[in-house]
């Protein structure tokens, strides 16, 4: 497929810590084996492209839409959500966000969800959740270990992998989505960005693992 017939991907690294390609690398070559990836590092590219790039996917690879200088590109971000758009959050989000802004972060698309544990788990994933889009279930991987910043008060139908233990008591998944406006808000937990999440992560943008 031509690269000029290919669906874009935007990754939002605003806050750039300087190494993501590199420990991302294997989801990046996945990713381009299907869509053109556009990464942008500043507010005014970031707000540039959500105004005129026709994007499949926004994923929001770090903690910097958390910062109150990037509020601007916040609004675009649930601008593009709410009209029928799918932004994905993860990739060094969990691994470097603030624990006081992670609820705040989510608070701003009208959501509850709250900071959850971070730990390790085994993770099951859940028939019942309801998949964005063209997703479809078998894309994703079966159970598996991740180590992760889980995300807390998710409805049973939000949840994408649940922590196959204590999750009645709980209720945090360590890869979420749900409904927001028109479009869909994704969460991935991962820390370590393992093979089983990256699967989760394409599989989330409508593509399966090549």
């Amino acid at each position: 497929m031509a690269s000029t017939d290919r669906p874009t991907i935007l990754l939002l690294s605003i806050s750039d810590h300087g190494y993501l390609d590199e420990i991302c690398a294997p989801l990046f070559d996945q990713l381009s084996k299907s869509a053109n990836l556009k990464s942008v590092k500043k507010a005014p590219e970031a707000i540039k492209a959500l105004d005129e790039e026709d994007l499949k996917t926004v994923i929001i690879t770090d903690e910097g839409l958390t910062e109150r200088r990037n509020k601007k590109v916040l609004e675009k971000v649930k601008a593009y959500v709410e009209n029928g758009g799918l932004a994905i959050v993860g990739l060094h989000f969990p691994a470097f966000v603030h624990f006081n802004k992670f609820g705040k972060f989510f608070f701003a698309f009208g959501l509850s969800w709250k900071l959850g544990t971070y730990t390790r788990n085994y993770f099951e994933f859940n028939q019942d959740c309801a998949l964005p889009f063209t997703t479809v279930s078998s894309s994703f991987p079966g159970r598996f270990s991740m180590k992760a910043l889980h995300v807390a008060h998710v409805q049973p139908d939000e949840g994408i992998f649940f922590p196959d233990v204590n999750y009645a008591c709980s209720r945090e998944a360590g890869i979420a989505v749900t409904q927001v406006g028109r479009g869909c808000l994704a969460y991935v937990g991962d820390v370590n960005g393992q093979t089983e999440s990256n699967k989760a992560i394409i599989a989330l943008c409508g593509f399966e693992e090549c």
